[in-house]
């Protein structure tokens, strides 16, 4: 393979475009718990932790892998050890919140995909990638691009999804 530096010299901009949206979108998600404010307390702890807190987590890793991308020293060894450990992070924490999302029998079938199966996925091609970043095969950064960018996309759809459930609540003091 080229040399690691190389490769992900070719790929900056995809993981800076990235990288930037994940931040942009873990901003919003304090615009959501701003509008939210009068629905979260003790009793939503479960749902937060299940919708709101995953979002921003997984968001939150993509970040970490994207600047982790443009570390200049990198080799493929190290590289492939630190996709490692993002995978079983990930992996670990999806599998958590897909468990406590599959108790949720109130929730449509779409909202399982998107909070509990995309993750795993996302995270199951963290893993492929790093397996062939250690195994030398080809295109790993190819196959964490497609790992990076769904989770972003299941935290755009995510993120949606909260602002529109938040404000067609009712408010404490609403009349409606």
């Amino acid at each position: 393979m080229p040399p690691l530096i190389d490769l992900l010299h070719q790929w900056r901009d995809f993981f800076t475009v990235i990288g930037g949206a994940a931040a942009a979108l873990v901003g919003a998600m304090f615009v959501v718990v701003s509008i939210g404010i009068g629905f979260f307390n003790r009793g939503h702890a479960t749902a937060i932790g299940s919708f709101l807190t995953q979002t921003v987590i997984h968001l939150s890793i993509v970040i970490v892998l994207c600047a982790f991308t443009m570390v200049p020293t990198l080799d493929w060894r190290w590289f492939g050890a630190g996709l490692v450990l993002a995978a079983l992070v990930g992996l670990i924490y999806s599998a958590t919140v897909a468990r406590d999302v599959a108790k949720r029998r109130e929730l449509e079938w779409v909202d399982h995909f998107w909070y509990a199966a995309v993750p795993l996925v996302g995270y199951l091609a963290v893993a492929a990638a790093a397996y062939m970043t250690l195994e030398d095969r080809p295109h790993p950064i190819e196959v964490l691009a497609f790992a990076v960018a769904l989770l972003v996309i299941g935290g755009i759809r995510n993120s949606w999804d909260m602002i529109v459930f938040l404000v067609t609540q009712k408010r404490g003091g609403d009349e409606s």
